[in-house]
C-alpha cells in the first residue's frame, strides 16, 4: 500500500483551495493513488476521494463538476454533483465551448443543418464528399457530437435515461 501523503494546498483571494502537494494529470486535476476493484492501486480524482470520504459513494451516472472552473481546486464547496448534460449547460453559460464557426471550423451552422437533414436520406460517403469533410464528421453531426446545438441532435452522453419509476410504468400498463 502506498504511503499516505499530506494534502497541502494554497488558498486563492475566490476561495479555492489550489492543491500543491500531488501530481497534476495533464488536464491540472491533482490525483491521489487508490485501490480498484482489482486490487490494483491506480491513479485517481483527488476531489472524488475526498467526496466521496465526506458525503459517500457518488451515484451512478453523476460525475463531479468545479463550479469555481479551477481543475487544481480540492474545496468541496466549489464541487457539485451533476450529469453530463450539467456540465455541457455550465460550461456554454460561462461561455467556455468552442462551437460552431468560431472555431475556425470547414463547415458553417447552415451546412451542418443540411447535412443533419440529409440523414437516412444520402450515404455518408456522398455527403463528406459534397461537403468537404471526412465521412467521420458527418457521422458526429448525425450522432449529435459535434453541432448538437447547431441541428438540434441530442448527443449520446445527454440522453436521459428513464428512472426505474418510468420503467416500471411503462411495463405495468
Amino acid at each position: 500500500m502506498p504511503a499516505k501523503k499530506e494534502i497541502t494546498y494554497k488558498l486563492t483571494e475566490n476561495g479555492c483551495c489550489i492543491c500543491t502537494s500531488h501530481h497534476l494529470n495533464r488536464r491540472g486535476y491533482p490525483m491521489v493513488m487508490m485501490l480498484c476493484e482489482d486490487g490494483k492501486y491506480r491513479p485517481r480524482s483527488m476531489v472524488r476521494k475526498l467526496w466521496t470520504k465526506k458525503y459517500g459513494d457518488i451515484p451512478k451516472g453523476l460525475y463531479i463538476l468545479h463550479r469555481c472552473d479551477e481543475p487544481g481546486c480540492i474545496n468541496l464547496k466549489h464541487i457539485v454533483l451533476g450529469t453530463p448534460l450539467d456540465n455541457m449547460v455550465d460550461r456554454e453559460r460561462k461561455g467556455r465551448t468552442w462551437s460552431g464557426e468560431v472555431c475556425d471550423r470547414k463547415l458553417t451552422a447552415e451546412e451542418a443543418r443540411e447535412i443533419y437533414a440529409l440523414k437516412g436520406k444520402e450515404r455518408r460517403k456522398d455527403i463528406a464528399d459534397s461537403y468537404g469533410v471526412s465521412i467521420s464528421n458527418v457521422k458526429k453531426i448525425w450522432s449529435g457530437q459535434n453541432w448538437w446545438r447547431e441541428t438540434g441532435a441530442i448527443p449520446h452522453k445527454m440522453r436521459r435515461t428513464p428512472s426505474i419509476v418510468e420503467v416500471y410504468n411503462v411495463r405495468n400498463e
